[in-house]
């Protein structure tokens, strides 16, 4: 996987393909990982360790989001690492076929438009306070990662419900 690969877009008949798509992979993986961490430590992890240790949840928001979200940016990357050691990424194709799939996923770019606005709302946020800290700053981005990746699945599930028990309604003019 060459990060430095710049596709000749004379090649395809789409113009909107991505230039270098080991670092679109990359990063799609990475920022996946990252909101995963962030999900999961925002709505498990913090609140388990909260309970465990009887300790308030602004206490253990400083140290228990950033680093589950790092690990999981970092148990992600390493996962695409084993996929490309054991031979699934190693041709040019495979990884140009994953980088366009994910470059022109609708979904995939929205939940990661929601997921950066919150996290620039969190880190916002969090400047305001006026003892802010990197721990404080990494953890309020993160948990404006999982705001909007919850915001996303929030919408997209009630999108879903409006579609099944909502049909648009018939209009009588095609009767």
């Amino acid at each position: 996987m060459d990060l430095n690969r710049k596709i000749d877009a004379s090649n395809y008949g789409d113009n909107d393909l991505p230039l270098y798509p080991a670092r679109t992979l990359i990063c799609h993986v990475a920022l996946k990982g990252f909101q995963l961490g962030s999900v999961v430590s925002v709505c498990i992890i913090a609140p388990a360790v909260s309970m465990y240790r009887r300790q308030p949840i602004s206490t253990t928001f400083r140290s228990i989001i950033p680093i589950a979200s790092l690990m999981g940016g970092s148990l992600s990357l390493a996962s695409l690492f084993a996929k490309y050691n054991k031979g699934d990424l190693n041709s040019n194709d495979a990884v140009d076929d994953r980088a366009y799939r994910i470059y022109r996923n609708e979904g995939q770019n929205k939940v990661d438009k929601y997921s950066f606005i919150g996290a620039i709302a969190g880190a916002a946020a969090s400047i305001v306070v006026p003892s802010t800290s990197i721990s404080l700053l990494l953890a309020s981005a993160s948990t404006g990662m999982a705001t909007g990746v919850l915001i996303y699945a929030g919408e997209k599930a009630a999108n879903h419900f409006n579609e099944k028990f909502f049909p648009p309604a018939v209009d009588r003019k095609d009767l």
